[in-house]
């Protein structure tokens, strides 16, 4: 992906600060609600959001709102909690990701956060989208698809509010990162640009 070669392979680090993001997927199929506090984005970004606050103080939370919501959290008490900068500089700070079907999980890997995924409504979601592109043995952190499921893994990896990666961030998830992100070394756009010339496109 171009866009990697701005970003720092793998500098989140154990010693980084403990900050977590969440950004959920916005469900075109919720588009004609009158309401958007009726939007499942908007009762699970919640759900999260609650369930992180057993385990950390609500300043190490970042979340990140997809244009439909945005104005509707900023009338709640997440309000100062809502990123409000680009999307590429809370990847920078997050050790921790949680999101549902997001492919900003690649690049906060990259980066060498973890990263959780909330689907509870994965099969309303594929009915919708169609099947999913990662298969099940290429996701690259826990899967959780129900609110108790979270909650343990969760559970697991936060303590005293620090997040432990290695929870998070295994051998079997960075052996199938590697197999469809082959290259970290920052040369992407090269690498396009050089196959776009043997094509004969540019």
């Amino acid at each position: 992906m171009l866009m990697f070669d701005n970003c720092a392979y793998k500098h989140i680090t154990q010693a980084s600060p403990d900050k977590i993001t969440i950004m959920l997927t916005w469900k075109p199929y919720e588009e004609s609600l009158d309401n958007y506090e009726d939007s499942t984005y908007y009762r699970y970004t919640l759900q999260v959001y609650n369930l992180l606050l057993n385990y950390v103080d609500r300043s190490q939370i970042n979340i990140v709102a997809h244009p439909r919501a945005h104005d509707l959290l900023m009338t709640t008490s997440l309000h100062d909690l809502v990123w409000t900068r680009p999307i590429s500089e809370v990847l920078k700070e997050s050790k921790l990701l949680i999101t549902d079907y997001s492919s900003v999980c690649w690049n906060s890997f990259y980066q060498g956060g973890g990263v959780v995924f909330f689907q509870p409504d994965l099969k309303e979601y594929e009915e919708y989208i169609g099947e999913l592109i990662p298969k099940a043995d290429e996701y690259i952190g826990p899967r959780c698809f129900r609110i108790k499921e979270l909650n343990k893994v969760l559970a697991a990896g936060l303590k005293d509010g620090v997040v432990h990666l290695n929870q998070f961030r295994n051998e079997e998830y960075e052996r199938r990162y590697n197999e469809i992100n082959e290259f970290h070394d920052g040369q992407n756009t090269r690498r396009v640009y050089e196959a776009l010339q043997a094509e004969k496109i540019i």
